[in-house]
């Protein structure tokens, strides 16, 4: 039974206005436009009831902005600090290889005059006289007399021998009193040719 919610008399009728005090009352809908109320599966006695379903909450707004500000943050440091680097790059590479081969020419014969000082050095080390077999004179074994050893202009890393564009030749001549020791350029035409 209904109760007026003023006077808390029993109400009659329809019950939207109480007969005594003639309140307007709230009036739940008919049962017909209630939504069916689903009633539990009966449980045999002496066993718990199955579990309610979890209710799946929403992803919080503080970590959604959390992560756009993270997002946002790595962007920044990338266009701050790697960005430039690599535009600094690009333009060192490009500054590189448009020098022209006059100045690595230059380069092969530095490099060609600090190798013959490494043959030297070996020679003044070794104690008779003569100078290094050819399978001695590379940056593994004769590295230690020359350091750093000369990079090659044309093809990066060290020079090596071989005919090729920045690379050497060591010929040792008949018994170890002499040799000729030539350097290469881009154009694999000898720049330089020593003693």
């Amino acid at each position: 039974m209904l109760y007026c919610s003023s006077c808390a008399r029993p109400l009659t009728g329809e019950g939207r206005f109480c007969a005594a005090c003639g309140a307007p009352q709230a009036v739940a809908p008919p049962l017909a436009m209630q939504h069916p109320v689903e009633l539990p599966p009966s449980v045999p006695p002496g066993q718990a009831p199955p579990p309610l379903p979890r209710v799946r909450q929403p992803f919080p707004g503080w970590a959604v902005a959390f992560f756009v500000i993270l997002a946002v943050s790595a962007a920044s440091l990338f266009a701050m600090f790697v960005l430039p680097f690599m535009i600094l790059g690009s333009i060192f590479s490009a500054v590189e290889e448009s020098l022209p081969a006059v100045d690595r020419a230059a380069q092969v014969r530095s490099g060609v005059r600090d190798i013959q000082m490494g043959i030297e050095g070996w020679r003044a080390d070794d104690g008779r006289d003569t100078y290094p077999p050819k399978a001695v004179v590379t940056p593994a074994r004769l590295g230690r007399y020359v350091d750093p050893w000369p990079q090659n202009p044309f093809i990066g890393g060290p020079m090596q021998p071989g005919g090729g564009p920045g690379g050497y030749d060591y010929v040792r001549l008949p018994g170890g009193g002499g040799y000729t020791l030539t350097g290469y350029g881009s154009d694999g035409y000898p720049v330089l040719t020593a003693p």
